[in-house]
């Protein structure tokens, strides 16, 4: 009876703990939700406060800035799509390695396989010159 108890207040209090521990990582989870969302908030008022600096200036200076911002924007985009085909070459030539290697371990194989034939068939060779000169002895 007291030993059920005992192992019934253990799960209980493991179950508490449990809980406790959910608890924490949901309001963890909320906060950093919380500061995401804080953060977009912020981002936003950002752009629009410059967007309403932007719309005070004079023409030429919007316009210079709009290129600026699209040239960026077109520097950027070029320098990934350089990223991509930099990764996509060392990719090829990686592959490309590889291969040589396989070939290289292929024609290794071979060279063996072939000197294990040939000394294989010089040992038939000698095997039968001997049975035939054991033949001619007799």
């Amino acid at each position: 009876e007291e030993l059920k108890n005992k192992k019934e207040e253990e799960r209980l209090f493991k179950i508490r703990e449990e809980q406790e521990k959910l608890e924490n990582i949901q309001k963890e989870a909320e906060e950093k939700i919380k500061i995401a969302k804080e953060e977009q908030r912020k981002l936003k008022e950002n752009l629009k406060e410059e967007d309403i600096n932007i719309q005070k200036l004079p023409k030429w200076k919007r316009d210079k800035i709009e290129r600026d911002r699209l040239n960026k924007a077109k520097e950027e985009e070029n320098e990934k799509l350089k990223q991509e085909k930099q990764e996509k070459e060392e990719k090829i030539k990686k592959a490309k390695q590889e291969e040589e290697e396989y070939k290289a371990r292929l024609e290794e194989e071979m060279d063996w396989a072939m000197s294990l034939k040939k000394q294989q068939e010089e040992e038939q060779i000698s095997e039968l010159s001997k049975t035939h000169l054991k033949k001619e002895e007799e």
